[in-house]
């Protein structure tokens, strides 16, 4: 890295240090009240992706008209501007704020495996605020929670805000030390904690399934890995309830490896994540170019 860059990333995490100090300050329902102008910068000034946000509406729910569509970016937009300051705030401190709520409604599900000493693998999709599910999901279960992350291109800023996690008691493993971490013996059955709804490397353990009306590859590497070390896996199904208030509610996709078909693992997370999305569109990661291939 040039010293140019490197002297740009350093400041960069100075003043991202800086507001973070104000976000600590000031309480959360105090910064919702600037939701409206993030919003504005984000839609109207900046116009954030808002091609890819549209081109994506567009592609996925083709049944909706073009005044549905605008209604849903703009709720996207709302969204986005909320989970933006609500992640700032969780990031400003070690304790997460008691306003911002991330609950799982059957976290009972799991006790069966905790009794047998068993890991699982939880896999969800960027929906509602996944950086507070991260935060809060392992106050409500029994296992060790292990979220597994993928590093940012940016090194300097990947290993400052790896930094902020670990303040608040968020254990996170990259990608490459998944397979490691999982086959390293521990003391208490752990729940792994998975994202793999962002558009993949191109490698030979891509699939092209039906995702919200497109084709869409999706990597299907964690399924050979829960059926090579019959580890069992989950959905969560992330709902919101209102400013900083998300539920999970835990589902099944396989947590018994009798006469079950292993290489179903990824088309049932796809069609749950289908589901999960379509109940409320304005909640998923739009902005993101998930269809760019």
């Amino acid at each position: 890295m040039n010293k140019s860059k490197q002297a740009l990333n350093h400041i960069s995490i100075r003043i991202l240090k800086m507001i973070l100090i104000v976000f600590y300050l000031l309480p959360l329902k105090v910064l919702y009240l600037f939701v409206p102008v993030i919003k504005y910068i984000l839609e109207s000034l900046a116009r954030y992706r808002k091609q890819t946000i549209q081109f994506n509406l567009r592609n996925s729910l083709p049944n909706f008209d073009s005044q549905e569509i605008s209604a849903l970016v703009s709720a996207y937009y709302t969204h986005l501007s909320e989970i933006t300051l609500e992640n700032l705030k969780l990031f400003s401190s070690s304790k997460v704020a008691s306003s911002l709520e991330f609950s799982i409604s059957n976290p009972g599900i799991l006790d069966s495996q905790y009794d047998a000493n068993q890991d699982v693998i939880l896999l969800t999709g960027h929906l509602g605020n996944w950086e507070l599910g991260f935060s809060l999901a392992d106050g409500q279960l029994k296992h060790d929670v292990i979220g597994v992350y993928k590093r940012q291109s940016n090194e300097h800023f990947d290993k400052y805000l790896l930094s902020l996690r670990r303040k608040r008691g968020v254990v996170l493993i990259p990608e490459s030390k998944f397979v490691k971490t999982l086959l390293t013996p521990a003391s208490k059955p752990r729940l792994f904690m998975l994202i793999p709804d962002q558009n993949p490397r191109n490698n030979k353990n891509i699939k092209i399934f039906t995702f919200l009306n497109q084709r869409t590859s999706f990597n299907t590497s964690i399924e050979k890995i829960a059926a090579k070390y019959l580890i069992p896996v989950l959905y969560a199904d992330i709902v919101k309830l209102g400013r900083g208030e998300y539920r999970a509610r835990l589902l099944w996709i396989v947590n018994s490896f009798k006469n079950v078909d292993t290489n179903q693992i990824t088309s049932q997370f796809v069609l749950l994540l289908d589901r999960n999305i379509r109940s409320n569109p304005a909640l998923w990661l739009w902005s993101h170019r998930r269809w760019k291939n």
